[in-house]
């Protein structure tokens, strides 16, 4: 009965896998040559301290290497195409982005009260009366927004960069200034997410600190990552993890 109890029990274990040889890597100390547990190595210093004999040493360089593999070792960034509304030219040492800009309150605000001006003044003129010249300004300023909607397609924020200076300019401007920086001072690029949008970030140092600096909010995941995709490659910036990005 006893045996057949082991048998139920050897039938119960889980097979292990077979563990990769050369996957693990234990330290000994060179002094009294006892095995380090892991709480006793400092990966980062390289250095390790022995329990028994308290001697202190530099890991091995195979060790090394072996962490620096392991350091190193993450997933490969995936290359984001080109996506539409965004254009691309570069001319010996310049590269200029030029992006599509969003709607703006400047944008809307004509037409929501772009009609009610005509159809006022024409109401006016045919009640109380005033000059004929009024009532075509009105109806000739109405035209505006029509105007505007059909150039909106050249509204465009054009990123422009160089060896020294990175320059962000909003044509038409409405009402935001021109921006520039030095290359040499760009540490990071970054996505954010708020509210549905994206927000393009970047980290510049300043003689206080660094300083977080946002470039443009577009509304697709894919335009916020291109963006920092070809910004960073073109300033050979490597790519770091920050906290609260988008991955």
């Amino acid at each position: 009965m006893e045996e057949k109890h082991k048998e139920l029990y050897k039938l119960n274990l889980k097979t292990l896998e077979k563990k990769v040889e050369g996957t693990f890597q234990k330290v000994n100390c060179p002094s009294c040559e006892a095995s380090i547990p892991s709480d006793d190595i400092n990966i980062q210093d390289k250095i390790a301290k022995c329990g028994g004999c308290h001697a202190v040493f530099p890991l091995e360089l195979s060790f090394q290497h072996k962490i620096n593999e392991l350091l190193s070792t993450r997933k490969p960034k995936q290359t984001v195409l080109r996506p539409e509304g965004i254009d691309l030219y570069a001319y010996q040492n310049e590269l200029e982005i030029s992006i599509q800009q969003n709607a703006s309150i400047l944008d809307i605000f004509p037409w929501i009260f772009w009609p009610m001006f005509p159809i006022l003044f024409t109401f006016i003129f045919f009640t109380k009366g005033f000059p004929l010249t009024i009532l075509l300004g009105s109806w000739m300023l109405g035209v505006f927004p029509i105007i505007n909607a059909i150039n909106f397609s050249k509204h465009k924020v054009y990123m422009t960069m160089d060896d020294v200076y990175f320059n962000i300019q909003a044509r038409p401007k409405k009402f935001v200034k021109d921006r520039q920086f030095l290359v040499r001072d760009i540490d990071q690029l970054y996505v954010k997410s708020i509210s549905g949008m994206y927000q393009v970030l970047m980290m510049v140092n300043q003689k206080n600190g660094q300083k977080e600096v946002h470039l443009i909010t577009v509304r697709s995941l894919a335009k916020a990552k291109f963006l920092e995709q070809e910004i960073e490659k073109y300033l050979k910036i490597e790519d770091r993890d920050v906290l609260g990005e988008v991955k």
